[in-house]
C-alpha cells in the first residue's frame, strides 16, 4: 500500500484573497513559487452574489519579479496564465470551485479579478497551494 504524502512538510498554500465581499476588479497579492514543483491548484470559496447579472473571472497571473524593479533588471507587469481562468455567476453562490494550472514559468502567481454586473458583490475567497522541491 503506497505511503500518504507529507502534506505538513510538502505543502504549501497561500492565501491569494481572504473571504469578503468583492464589489470592484482588484488583483491578489503575488507569491513566489520558485521552491516549489511546477503545478498549482487554486482553490475558490464563494458565498453570497447579488447584483443583475453579476460575473466574476479568477484568472492567474505571473511575472518573473512581482512587478518590481530588482537587480536583474526593470520590473515584470503581471500577464495571464494562458487556459487558468474561471468565469463566475450567480448560479455558483454558495460552492467551491478549483482549477489547476502548469502551463506558467515566472516565479511570481496571484489572482486577478474581474467583476462585471450592476451593483455586482461575490463573497469569495481563494487559495494557490503547491507542492515544494525535494
Amino acid at each position: 500500500m503506497p505511503s500518504m504524502p507529507d502534506l505538513k512538510n510538502k505543502l504549501t498554500t497561500v492565501v491569494d484573497r481572504a473571504p469578503a465581499a468583492l464589489t470592484s476588479s482588484t488583483q491578489g497579492t503575488g507569491a513566489s513559487w520558485a521552491d516549489h514543483e511546477v503545478g498549482v491548484w487554486v482553490q475558490l470559496g464563494i458565498g453570497a452574489t447579488v447584483g443583475t447579472t453579476p460575473a466574476l473571472v479568477v484568472q492567474l497571473q505571473q511575472s518573473k519579479n512581482d512587478n518590481t524593479a530588482d537587480a536583474s533588471g526593470a520590473a515584470d507587469a503581471y500577464t495571464d496564465v494562458s487556459g487558468a481562468t474561471v468565469t463566475l455567476s450567480d448560479s455558483d453562490a454558495n460552492s467551491a470551485v478549483s482549477f489547476m494550472a502548469y502551463n506558467y514559468n515566472e516565479k511570481y502567481l496571484r489572482l486577478n479579478y474581474t467583476i462585471t454586473g450592476s451593483s455586482a458583490s461575490f463573497v469569495i475567497g481563494a487559495t494557490i497551494s503547491a507542492n515544494k522541491k525535494s
